[in-house]
This record gives C-alpha cells, sequence and structure tokens, in this order.
C-alpha cells in the first residue's frame, strides 16, 4: 500500500502555505517524501470589485 503524509496545518498564510507547497513538490519530484495531502486554511480575506465604492 502507498505511503501517504497528511497534514493538518491549520491557518497559513497564503504566501507561506504556497512556498511549502513548492518545497513539497519539489521534493516528491524527487522520490523524498511520500504523496502528501495538506489539509490548511487561509486567513479571512475580503476583496472588492473594479467598481466598488468607498461608501
Amino acid at each position: 500500500m502507498p505511503s501517504v503524509d497528511i497534514r493538518n496545518l491549520g491557518i497559513v498564510e497564503y504566501t507561506d502555505a504556497l512556498e511549502l507547497m513548492s518545497t513539497l513538490q519539489q521534493q516528491r519530484i524527487n522520490n523524498e517524501i511520500p504523496d502528501t495531502i495538506l489539509f490548511l486554511e487561509h486567513p479571512e480575506i475580503v476583496t472588492v470589485g473594479p467598481r466598488a465604492r468607498n461608501d
């Protein structure tokens, strides 16, 4: 049965998660780590469209 690494990271900033995923991807390509599943969420953020007004 294949090995899978499951990580529960909690709340992680988007850029930090992206950096981690890039590192893990390279390690996986090099066969240094098993398949990995990350459970995480990013802090809340509000986005507005280009027509948004301050009122």
